[in-house]
């Protein structure tokens, strides 16, 4: 009888100790539903965050797009007037396309120099100041791309570093031809807005 009367004394004694093991296991199943809601959240938001960044960098993407595509079209036209002025007034005397040159330097963001060579390599003209008789071109693959061409395509070719300025250039170049299509020069703008060398 002893142990039945004292069974409510150790129920009495055990209370606090369950209650406290109630407690801990109702605060830990809390802070887990806390944590479990934030990191869902926090997943929710992370998705949020990289899809808006997907469609952010879809957006530039497209924009940029359109600018090179703009600036590039830009400069197609800009060679092929430059073609025509050294066809009707240059093929005896290059320096007559210079000032055409130089605005259209001015006019199309990026360009660093326009050039002019002939059909051996030799810069015959250039939007750089100083002398530029000693510079050849015919090793550098923006100027070989059109030898073996018979059209007159625009052509971008890779970045190389300048030998007028030391800059690293992307070079475009576009073949002047005449009636019959042989080559008789080379037009090339050097674009180094996104190619500057620190």
């Amino acid at each position: 009888m002893k142990r039945d009367a004292m069974s409510p004394l150790v129920d009495l004694a055990r209370r606090p100790e369950r209650m406290r093991l109630w407690l801990a296991g109702i605060t830990a199943v809390v802070v887990a539903a806390l944590w479990l809601g934030s990191a869902f959240e926090l997943g929710d938001e992370r998705h949020r965050l990289i899809e808006s960044a997907r469609r952010e960098a879809g957006s530039l993407a497209h924009s940029l797009s359109n600018d090179l595509r703009h600036s590039f079209r830009a400069i197609d036209v800009g060679m092929e007037h430059a073609g025509t002025i050294y066809l009707d007034q240059g093929l005896g005397d290059p320096a007559a396309i210079k000032p055409f040159l130089f605005d259209l330097r001015e006019k199309i963001s990026g360009i660093e120099d326009l050039g002019l060579a002939d059909v051996d390599g030799s810069v015959l003209v250039s939007t750089i100041d100083g002398p530029v008789a000693d510079i050849d071109l015919s090793d550098r693959d923006h100027f070989r791309a059109h030898l073996g061409r018979t059209d007159s395509a625009l052509l971008i070719s890779k970045p190389v570093v300048s030998r007028f300025t030391d800059n690293v250039i992307l070079p475009v170049s576009k073949a002047v031809r005449g009636p019959d299509g042989e080559l008789l020069a080379i037009v090339m703008p050097y674009l180094t807005r996104l190619y500057k060398r620190h």
